[in-house]
């Protein structure tokens, strides 16, 4: 497993559960949040499956135990205790123990936690969802905690798929239109759009609006990700899921890069569990982590982004939308390193890590960009060669009458594709311009409809 893949994998984790309110501060002191979106083509790495593993139990373990406690209470049962002191002059034990305890108001909990925020945890007990179908994202979203769940899909092939409908019952002027597909319900989610929950809360009104904002980590094939661009989907909801992720690759033969000590693994996920622990604690308490880093390495830090803007103006115009992420990307990565610094460790490793990670993933992001965006062009390109076959497999035609056939009638799209075909011998150009589709052509249509 290469370095950058199990460091980016950490951060992908950790900041996908850390909730909305988490941050590190930037050069100008406003708050950048540390998630990172996800996405691996490496449907056969065994080493990216074991380390998709040992990243996500710990935070199955955590959600399990948060959800078996609200499993016991009642929604009836929260409401009579949460709006009992509100109603009446009701008082309950209950509440007032609520009250006093770790989130209350006389426990020091900063002024902007609401001391019923016990009752939000357990009313919103899910904070990772995994692989949530179109039928049921929306509900699943009403019980995730601050309306911001990290979205695990080991098996993407649902996103791909523009058929799966939401299932969503649609009425009024809406009834009888094409229900959302997945991929459009995700991609809402990790732009960040405004929802109405009702059954998420007790009572309708002033509240019941929450911003979605969600994280994904991911894994497909590149397969996959080529028919995407190749038939265009880069300008569709798919389009947009992967410009919001990283997308990295890991191939099945793939050797460990550096070898460690079986020590040294158990203390470093050890690190890694605790720091679960603590983010999830600050997020249930209604907070989240911040970071503020210190003057020299916000110095190194604001070095790398200048660095980084001169790369992306270097990159072509057909890679630059998936790379919208890069200039805070050292600062996230940063976020989820800090989360793993022992309190005795130095930090004198953190920005040189930093940055060696940054660099290395934009690289390895690049060229698997450009190896999809090379396949997807020769889909593009085949695919346009076998439809022109088909067109002049019913009747030869005049070079006018084939472009006429098209509903986009560019001589400049279509001529290099005739081309090829010509050069091929598939087609044959007689002396009166007449082109029909030669014994080769035919044999070529039956091979690829086998």
């Amino acid at each position: 497993m290469h370095f950058t893949n199990a460091a980016i994998g950490l951060a992908a984790f950790l900041s996908g559960i850390a909730g909305p309110k988490a941050a590190i501060l930037g050069p100008a002191g406003e708050y950048i949040h540390p998630g990172i979106n996800l996405l691996m083509a490496a449907p056969g790495s065994p080493q990216w499956r074991r380390l998709e593993e040992l990243l996500s139990e710990p935070i199955r373990c955590c959600q399990r135990m948060f959800r078996e406690v609200s499993w016991e209470t009642s929604s009836e049962r929260l409401d009579a205790l949460q709006f009992s002191w509100a109603s009446e002059g009701r008082t309950n034990e209950v509440v007032e123990r609520l009250k006093a305890g770790p989130f209350g108001e006389q426990s020091g909990a900063p002024s902007h936690v609401r001391a019923d925020r016990p009752f939000t945890a357990l009313r919103q007990p899910t904070f990772v969802l995994q692989s949530p179908e179109a039928e049921t994202f929306h509900k699943a979203l009403a019980e995730t905690l601050d309306c911001s769940p990290l979205l695990l899909y080991p098996e993407a092939k649902a996103i791909f798929s523009t058929h799966q409908s939401s299932g969503i019952k649609r009425r009024g002027k809406e009834a009888g239109h094409p229900q959302a597909p997945l991929a459009q319900l995700v991609a809402a989610a990790l732009g960040g759009e405004d929802r109405l929950f009702e059954k998420a809360h007790a009572k309708a009104g002033p509240g019941s609006i929450d911003t979605v904002r969600a994280h994904l980590v991911g894994t497909c094939s590149r397969m996959q990700l080529q028919e995407a661009l190749a038939q265009g989907e880069q300008t569709g909801s798919l389009g947009r899921i992967l410009e919001h992720c990283l997308l990295l690759s890991a191939s099945a033969d793939e050797t460990p890069q550096c070898k460690t000590s079986l020590e040294n693994v158990r203390y470093g996920y050890s690190l890694y569990y605790d720091a679960i622990k603590s983010v999830l604690h600050t997020r249930r308490s209604g907070g989240g982590v911040v970071f503020s880093p210190n003057a020299q390495q916000h110095t190194a830090l604001h070095n790398l982004t200048l660095e980084l803007c001169e790369w992306v103006n270097r990159l072509p115009n057909a890679l630059r939308p998936f790379f919208g992420h890069v200039l805070t990307l050292h600062y996230r990565l940063l976020w989820a390193f800090l989360m793993m610094v022992f309190r005795e460790e130095g930090e004198e490793w953190l920005i040189p890590f930093t940055i060696q990670t940054t660099r290395a993933v934009i690289e390895k992001e690049k060229a698997l960009l450009e190896e999809i965006f090379t396949g997807a062009e020769q889909a593009a390109f085949a695919r346009a060669q076998l439809v022109m076959l088909h067109k002049l497999a019913a009747r030869p035609l005049l070079l006018r009458e084939l472009l006429r056939s098209y509903s986009r009638q560019r001589r400049d799209l279509h001529e290099p594709v005739l081309e090829t075909l010509l050069a091929e011998e598939l087609v044959l150009r007689h002396g009166d311009g007449l082109l029909e589709l030669s014994p080769n052509g035919r044999k070529r249509i039956e091979l690829l409809q086998r």
